[in-house]
């Protein structure tokens, strides 16, 4: 058993050289805590003296420090408020991408679409979002890999979305209309 503080201090020793800014360590150290003991930075806070089992955040150090994402470690990333599961199969959904989606949001509030295509899909985070907020359209997840498809299969449900999942790889296609 080891202090919390403890394990902080030794994140932040061990992965300065992956990671420049502190405050993503920070980050990184608290979501591990969340996601592996439930415990928050507030209750780290309130109790500063809390001791935890530290096998699992020195197993995930190892793998950041050989550059693992973090999410990557968890299973889980958010994304346009979601929650999704994700994998090496599949890219982590990046913040400059909930930009696209809520453009195409903003784009199309007015006259939503019948139709959306979702074009290597990966987990599903640009597909199900459009889902969210468009509830009336019919919306298709495209990817080449079936590993892909199953982790988007998965998020769509455990965001309670209905998605049209296609495996193909988009340049072998001659006609979608059939899709």
């Amino acid at each position: 058993m080891k202090k919390i503080k403890t394990l902080l201090k030794i994140y932040k020793s061990q992965l300065k050289a992956v990671y420049t800014d502190e405050k993503e360590i920070e980050a990184i150290f608290y979501n591990l805590l969340e996601n592996f003991y439930s415990v928050s930075k507030i209750d780290v806070i309130l109790n500063p003296q809390l001791e935890i089992e530290e096998e699992k955040l020195l197993k995930a150090l190892e793998k950041l420090k050989n550059h693992l994402p973090w999410q990557y470690i968890t299973g889980n990333a958010f994304f346009y408020g979601l929650e999704l599961k994700v994998n090496p199969h599949v890219l982590i959904p990046r913040p400059e991408t909930e930009e696209l989606v809520q453009w195409i949001i903003d784009e199309h509030t007015e006259n939503p679409p019948k139709k959306i295509l979702d074009i290597g899909t990966g987990s599903g985070a640009i597909a199900i979002s459009l889902s969210k907020k468009f509830s009336d359209s019919d919306v298709y997840a495209m990817d080449i890999s079936d590993k892909a498809l199953k982790v988007a299969e998965l998020n769509a449900k455990w965001n309670s979305v209905k998605l049209n999942l296609i495996q193909s790889n988009v340049l072998e296609i001659d006609e979608l209309s059939d899709k």
